[in-house]
């Protein structure tokens, strides 16, 4: 560390003392090979930063449902039965993509009986 610090110090005095025209290709040379370092820095920033496929917050009944692929009602009933971890403030939702299909672990509600539209006709099984 005290290297690179000693290294930016020569570095800033070397670019003080530009002072002409004729020195100019110099201090443009100093400058890229900063610019290079700080590309360098931001790079291990990123690499080092959290995976980008994280989900996005569920926010609303609605997406939960359609994240399920279930019904509206059947998501509002599954949390309000406390099976979906969930953080509420006011009106304001927020649910854990990741932990709701932890949560459920493969649990999904039963499928409704399709109801004969004939009177006296029952459904087929």
């Amino acid at each position: 560390m005290k290297n690179t610090k000693t290294a930016e110090l020569s570095d800033a005095e070397e670019f003080e003392n530009i002072n002409s025209f004729d020195q100019v290709p110099a201090g443009m040379s100093l400058i890229l090979k900063r610019l290079r370092n700080l590309e360098a820095i931001i790079e291990n920033m990123e690499n080092n930063s959290q995976p980008k496929d994280l989900k996005a917050p569920i926010t609303s009944i609605t997406e939960l449902a359609k994240f399920l692929g279930i019904a509206r009602c059947t998501a509002q009933g599954l949390k309000n039965s406390g099976r979906i971890p969930f953080i509420q403030f006011g009106k304001k939702l927020i649910i854990d993509p990741d932990k709701v299909l932890i949560s459920l672990n493969g649990y999904m509600p039963p499928k409704r009986k399709k109801r004969s539209t004939v009177p006296g006709q029952q459904t087929p099984k």
